[in-house]
């Protein structure tokens, strides 16, 4: 039966030892080294060390190699085999210097030999050894587990930062397109209300010169043609502003949500590309769509629209800096498997270097002048990640810029 052997009064830094030997003198000789130290343990046959080990794994195993029941090789594959002891550093102790029994012990899984009799400072030298090794394992491991844990940390709270930054982006892109419709609507708003006001003066005129009863043929016809006139006006301001409302209601719906439907891409485009008309009238710049109609798309229209909003205010902030002209192409064609959208300015260009750091998050070349760094990384995480598609990007200094997104999602033609 194993029992622990009385060690001395210097608990410092105790390991737990386990000798195994059917002959209790050569325990009590490795008991005398190294009690003052450790806590020692003692098993008279292999079944009792493999019980002993089972219950309370040890730090160190000092394994006799002959054995009646079980052999000490055999004892050392038993545990080696075993997750919960598989780890635990065993020395074997044999009163034979065999070299092929040394070399079937370490492929068994021992990390050393000791032959017997025992040297007292070689085998506390060469357990001290080993068992600091297995403290520093044992203390990387737990530091490894720390890291990852602080590493799995860091990155939940750099992608719950990361997906606040591009949430912020699109509601400032949503936030653009309403200071945009709102100016635009105010032309069209404006003339109807004047329009309105002069009208009902007119109406305030007629009942006046009724209720005098001066009212002629020709103030009648005047009146008529007046009335034509401004509710034609009226007619055009009203079509203006719906078309404006519609087509950012549609934009701002989709691209605040990510819901899945059926969509025309011809139609998707056009919307993002009115309600930016808005934007582009304060520069010289044009957007060119060359899409085939009728090309339904069973996807995420949202998302779409967000990537081509932030390609054409991409181009418009760094393509044109010092010209005026610049002209943005916007292709798409299918297969039966995909669709490839093509964004190509006729701009500045692109460098080497930025072209291998223009998707990477918080690049940009205006740090401080308004540039967030965020517009084409949320591109390229939309394409990639959303859509599962691949997106690149060709172009060199004073040739302008071509950005290529592939994305394959299921679609059909319309008949």
């Amino acid at each position: 039966m194993y029992r622990l052997l009385k060690h001395g009064k210097h608990p410092a830094k105790r390991f737990r030892l386990l000798v195994v030997d059917d002959q209790p003198m050569n325990i009590q000789v490795l008991y005398q080294i190294f009690s003052e130290d450790h806590d020692v343990f003692m098993a008279t046959s292999g079944e009792q060390a493999l019980a002993f080990c089972q219950e309370t794994p040890p730090d160190l195993i000092l394994l006799d190699v002959l054995m009646p029941d079980l052999s000490g090789i055999e004892v050392c594959r038993r545990l080696k085999a075993n997750p919960l002891t598989a780890d635990i550093p065993l020395i074997f102790v044999t009163g034979q210097s065999n070299p092929e029994e040394e070399a079937i012990g370490l492929s068994a899984g021992g990390v050393d030999f000791i032959s017997k009799p025992v040297n007292a400072t070689v085998v506390r030298a060469r357990v001290q050894t080993h068992l600091m090794l297995k403290f520093q394992a044992e203390r990387i491991e737990e530091a490894n587990r720390t890291l990852e844990a602080r590493v799995a940390e860091r990155t939940e709270e750099l992608q719950q930062a990361m997906d606040h930054v591009v949430q912020q982006e699109k509601m400032a892109s949503l936030g653009s397109l309403v200071a945009g419709i709102t100016h635009e609507l105010h032309t069209p708003l404006s003339n109807m209300r004047l329009v309105s006001a002069s009208l009902l003066d007119r109406v305030e005129q007629l009942a006046d010169d009724l209720s005098a009863g001066k009212i002629s043929r020709s103030t009648l016809d005047g009146f008529i043609t007046y009335c034509r006139e401004s509710s034609a006006l009226i007619e055009r301001a009203s079509e203006r502003s719906y078309s404006l409302i519609e087509s950012f209601k549609q934009v701002s719906v989709d691209q605040s949500s990510d819901r899945r439907c059926e969509f025309d891409l011809l139609d998707i485009v056009s919307h993002t590309v009115s309600t930016l008309r808005p934007m582009l009238k304060t520069t010289s710049h044009s957007v060119d769509i060359d899409i085939p109609a009728g090309i339904i798309i069973d996807s995420f229209p949202g998302p779409l629209e967000q990537i081509i909003t932030n390609l054409i205010t991409n181009s418009i902030a760094h393509a044109f800096p010092d010209r005026e002209g610049g002209t943005m192409h916007i292709c798409a064609r299918h297969t039966d498997h995909h669709f490839t959208v093509s964004f190509e300015d006729n701009g500045v260009g692109i460098s080497d270097d930025i072209k291998l750091r223009i998707f990477d998050p918080f690049f940009t070349t205006k740090a401080g002048r308004g540039g967030s760094g965020i517009g084409m990384y949320t591109v390229y995480n939309l394409v990639t990640s959303l859509y599962g598609g691949t997106i690149e990007i060709d172009g060199r200094l004073g040739q302008g810029a071509r950005i290529t997104a592939k994305f394959p999602i299921s679609e059909r033609k319309s008949q």
